[in-house]
Order: C-alpha cells, then structure tokens, then sequence
C-alpha cells in the first residue's frame, strides 16, 4: 500500500517520457526554424510540420527544404552511414527528390549526436557526403567507388532509383551536434534573448514566448485543421479534398502565425504552468539553460541584462587565462581569488539595499542597480590603486559577478533550489 508521502518508485520500464523528450526536441528546433520568419529579409516564408517529412522549409522561390530530426541518446554507438535510420531517412529523401523532381533545394539529417568517421568507407557519411558534393555531380560514378556502392545498398533495401538515391545525397546536409536532448530548448531561450522584440523584455516573458511557441509547433505537429473549418460543413462535392486541406493548414506555420504567438505570451502571462509560482514550473521552463542564467531570471532581471553579464563572465575569464600564460597558474588563481573577493563583498551590500527597496523575492533589478553602482564607485575612488584591480573595468567586475553567480556565492532573489540539470 502506497499513500502520498511514500510514491511508488520510478518505472524505468516505460520510455514513453524518453519519447517525449526526443518530441521536445523535434519541437525546439522547429521553433527555432519559425524564429527565421521574422527575420527583415526572411529565406523562408512557412514553416511545415509533420508533412512527408518532420519539417519542411518553403523558401522564398518556392522550393523547399526537407528535414529529418534523429535523436540519440549519449552513451549509443555513433550514427554509421548503414545504419537503418539513416538509410531509411536518405531512402525517403531520394523518394521525394523523385516524386517532386526539382522541388528540393536542400534535404537536412538533424541529430543531437555525431557521426562514425574512423575510416573512409561507405559507413562514413560525412566522408561519402564529401565525395559526392566535391564533384558536384550525381552522374560518372564508377561502380567500385563508395558512393555508387552505398547508393545501392539503399537502391536494393528500399526500392528507390539509384539516380534519385544520388541527387538526395548530393543534395544532403549533416546538422549534427553532440548535445544532451534539452540543447534545442536552450539553444530556442538563447536565439528569443537576442531577438529585437525581446531584448527589453523581462526574461521570465521570454520563457512564456519559448513555451508559447513549442506549444504552437506542438499543435501544427498533431493533426489539428486549420483554415476556416465551417468549410467541412459545407455543402461539397469532395468532402475529403476540403477535409485534407483543412489539415494541411494546420500544418503550415507562417510569419503572421508566430509573430502573434509571439504577441500574445507578452501580453499576458498564461496559467501557472508557465509561470515561475512552483518549482514544477520553473523546471519545466528552465529545462536546458545554465545556472547563472536560470538564477538571474528567477531574480526577475530583463534579457538585455542577463545578456550582459553573459558577456562580460566570458571577458572576465578571458583576461584570467591570459593571466595563465603570462605568468603562471598559481598568480592567476590569486589575482582572480583577489577579485571575487571584493566583488563578493559588493553583491552582498547591493543584495541588502536592494532588499530595503524591494520587498518582493525577486528583487533582481534592484539589486543590479545598486551593484552596478558600486562598482563604478570602486573603479571610480581615488584611494583605489588601479593595480588593486590588475587594470580591470566595472564591466570586467560584473563579470567576475557572474562568475559567483555561477559558483553558487551569489543570488539575485531568494534562495531556491535550482532545476535538475539533464
């Protein structure tokens, strides 16, 4: 007998939550593609989902790109190019290529890992990818080359013309990168933080727009009809013409669709799922970012801020190993101990005036405020030596800021613990 406070163990014989991870995934990086819609002078005017392929990409001159996500986890063996899911995916290339000759400007293989390279083989896709490319031809390949033998490995397998299996490949291109399955999600947050509509926002607004956004990605994902369904009731000749166009547009993402998407997560914040009230929540939509990030945003600081700190960690750890080389280790550990220390001591008297101001948990502003100011008076002071502080400006300071934020020294709101990291 199990009651609330003794759970049943976790079942680790059900994969359907490591599904829907990899779904979260394909969902991400949709999102991200939907991000190139708003661009000034977009390559790209609609963004399909789940139609003949994971994504399609329709492109300005009416041609498309086609994309297939694969997912692995770490710890499996390297994508070989005889692996059935990628000879399955390029089968299903060439078929297109076939089916719509000169339709496809481009076909994508999308994965969260790398590919098996040891030799230069017909396993070795980016190897065979080089060959063919290099040549710029789908035609003149000698039968004992490693191109014309894999080609009909998957010409035998899959029924598919050889010539289509050549052009698919010619056509081909590996975003491969070997990353955990929350990457795209992180990689979705840190693409809206650098977008113009969003810089100024507070970053909490900027998770409500990811999750609005996935979700939107979700739905043209799930067989949901688009369109004006009144139509379906209509009168018709071919009731099931007018009910598979109704379907296709619910596939279809465009310009107009994300950038009210995009309107309506900053209008309002949505119900409590998407807010930071739980600690459910907060992993939800922290699934994937850093710790300094998810410490700042719970702290309520605007994306251009966070942004900033970001840079200026990075500048800060810069100039540390250029200390590494210029003098030795152990001088480098002490000049940067030297810093933290009296950046530390700055963070926690802005922390407690920005406490006095702010009354709210989430006093993040205040306290950057109070700390920027601080460190300018220290840069600033005449009784300050500027070789206390081995030539470094404000902007170096709150990077080394960022750098105890990362450690776990500093806070900018109460302290929480922090979402899982996967």
């Amino acid at each position: 007998m199990t009651t609330a406070a003794d759970p049943l163990p976790l079942d680790k014989s059900d994969p359907g939550d490591e599904v829907q991870r990899r779904f979260r995934y394909q969902h991400a990086y949709c999102a991200i593609q939907c991000l190139r819609l708003l661009e000034p002078e977009p390559e790209c005017v609609e963004i399909i989902c789940e139609n003949h392929e994971d994504v399609l990409i329709r492109l300005q001159s009416g041609k498309y790109v086609a994309v297939q996500i694969k997912t692995r986890k770490l710890d499996q063996a390297l994508f070989r190019a005889t692996d059935e899911a990628v000879k399955k995916a390029i089968a299903r290339f060439a078929h297109l290529e076939h089916s719509y000759p000169n339709r496809f400007e481009a076909f994508k293989f999308v994965t969260n890992f790398d590919y098996w390279k040891e030799k230069d083989n017909h396993d070795n896709l980016p190897f065979l990818l080089k060959l063919i490319q290099a040549k710029g031809s789908s035609k003149g390949w000698r039968a004992t080359s490693p191109v014309k033998s894999y080609a009909k490995i998957i010409c035998d397998e899959y029924a598919v013309l050889e010539e289509s299996v050549l052009t698919a490949l010619l056509k081909l291109r590996s975003d491969a990168h070997e990353c955990g399955l929350d990457h795209t999600s992180h990689e979705l947050i840190e693409n809206l933080t650098r977008h113009s509509t969003l810089e100024a926002h507070n970053a909490q607004k900027v998770h409500d727009v990811a999750a609005a956004l996935m979700f939107r990605v979700y739905t043209a994902s799930s067989k949901v009809m688009g369109g004006n369904t009144i139509d379906l009731y209509k009168v018709v000749a071919d009731h099931t013409s007018v009910r598979d166009h109704l379907i296709l547009q619910g596939k279809i993402l465009t310009t107009n669709i994300i950038t009210e998407a995009i309107a309506h997560a900053l209008k309002e914040s949505t119900s409590a799922l998407l807010g930071f009230h739980t600690s459910a929540s907060a992993q939800i939509l922290l699934a994937g970012v850093g710790v300094l990030t998810e410490k700042m945003i719970r702290g309520g600081l605007q994306t251009e801020r966070i942004n900033k700190v970001k840079d200026y960690k990075a500048s800060a750890e810069t100039a540390y190993l250029r200390w590494r080389h210029k003098f030795s280790l152990n001088e480098a550990n002490q000049r940067l101990t030297h810093l933290k220390t009296i950046v530390e001591d700055d963070c926690i008297e802005a922390k407690l005036a920005a406490n006095n101001i702010s009354k709210d948990p989430t006093y993040g502003p205040e306290m950057y405020v109070e700390l920027r100011t601080r460190l300018n008076k220290r840069i600033s002071s005449a009784t300050v030596h500027s070789a206390q502080l081995f030539g470094f400006t404000e902007e170096h300071l709150l990077g080394i800021a960022g750098i105890l934020t990362e450690e776990c020294k500093v806070w900018w709101s109460e302290v929480f613990e922090l979402s899982p990291r996967l």
